[in-house]
This record gives C-alpha cells, sequence and structure tokens, in this order.
C-alpha cells in the first residue's frame, strides 16, 4: 500500500521555506532566492549552461522540490528517527540489497547496502553512514547520518555535473572535518541504533 503525505502539513510543522511545486514554472520572488544552477551534462552546446529558469516538470513525479540545505537535513532527521514512515515502510526503507549482487544483505552486514532510496556504506573512521542523494538538471544534493555520534550533513551543489570522484572526495573532507573538530566523534566500538523499530 502507497505511503501518503500531507507535504504542506509536513513542511508547515517542520518550519521548512514553502517550496511546493508551482504549476508553470516558480515565480520571480523563488527564483530570485535561489544560487543560479548550471547544467554539465552534455544536453546543451553551449556548456557549462545556467538552467535555473528551467521548469521541473520535465522531471516527472522526481523533480520540482525546492529545499535548502537545512530542510534536507530536517527531512533526513524525521526520515532516520522513524518519526516520519510508518513502521512497515521505515523498515521496508532500511531493508537492504547489496549494491553489486543485488542480493538482501542481512542487517549486520558491513557490505555497501541500498534500501528504497537511501544508502548505507561504511566509513574507515565515521563508522556507519547513511546517505540519500538526489539531483536535477541544474542541481546536486547530499545527505549523510554519520550513525554512530548522529551528525547529519547536508550539501546543495549548483552544478549537476559533478563526477563520483569529486563527490566522494569532498564528502571525505566534510567527514574529515566533523571528526577533527572533536576527537570523540571517531566511531570506533560506538552503538548507535538506526530508528528503534
Amino acid at each position: 500500500m502507497p505511503v501518503f503525505l500531507d507535504w504542506g502539513k509536513f513542511h508547515a510543522d517542520n518550519n521548512y521555506i514553502s517550496s511546493l511545486y508551482i504549476a508553470g514554472g516558480y515565480s520571480d520572488d523563488i527564483i530570485n532566492r535561489m544560487p543560479h544552477s548550471y547544467s554539465r551534462t552534455g544536453r546543451f552546446p553551449d556548456e557549462p549552461k545556467d538552467v535555473t529558469d528551467n521548469n521541473m516538470s520535465w522531471g516527472n513525479a522526481a523533480g520540482a522540490m525546492i529545499s535548502t540545505s537545512h530542510d534536507t537535513a530536517i527531512w533526513l532527521r524525521k526520515l532516520i528517527s522513524g518519526s516520519l514512515l510508518p513502521t512497515k515502510q521505515q523498515r521496508e526503507l532500511i531493508n537492504l540489497v547489496d549494491m553489486i549482487t543485488g542480493q538482501p544483505l542481512p542487517i549486520n552486514s558491513k557490505s555497501p547496502g541500498y534500501g528504497l532510496g537511501i544508502t548505507r556504506k561504511f566509513h574507515s573512521v565515521a563508522g556507519e553512514v547513511w546517505t540519500h542523494m538526489g539531483g536535477t538538471l541544474g542541481y546536486v544534493s547530499n545527505m549523510l547520518w554519520l550513525k554512530c555520534n548522529d551528525v547529519i550533513i547536508s550539501i546543495n551543489i549548483n552544478n549537476a555535473q559533478i563526477d563520483a570522484v569529486d563527490e566522494n572526495a569532498l564528502l571525505n573532507d566534510l567527514i574529515a572535518f566533523v571528526l577533527k573538530l572533536d576527537i570523540s566523534k571517531h566511531c570506533h566500538g560506538k552503538k548507535n541504533d538506526f530508528a528503534k523499530i
């Protein structure tokens, strides 16, 4: 059975900036607050191309939400806490498959796994990391939860073509920065349960 959320109520309850889809494009008020976005995807002959004014209707169900890093940090916190989805859907979210074989992973596996739009990886110092990444023609967002110390990192980039090597380097730099600030954030042997269900 599909999960239906009242997005207007969810945004209001969580102090989100109004970011609901406006059919036909975004108002000047919204566009003027957004950083310009650039495509380097090979879709345009004159790249990098400013695609800020593109209507997100091309993304079908995947597009049209505008979120800040703060918005996505709140969303990830709600998602991992178990307060966003009903229990059955929360279990399905974290029921992982191996990212190479596609076979189901036991919950205690150390292999990287993919659930319903969320990935679990292991970092050499930060330990277990849950991530969600998304993007459009001109923007990329990535949210991470460093499980053992309950830290959320949320980044938005206004360039749709950042290769995986650069992205992983950026994420590793951010994790290293967080861990350097506080040695207690090194996660060897710490335990923090993911959405106790």
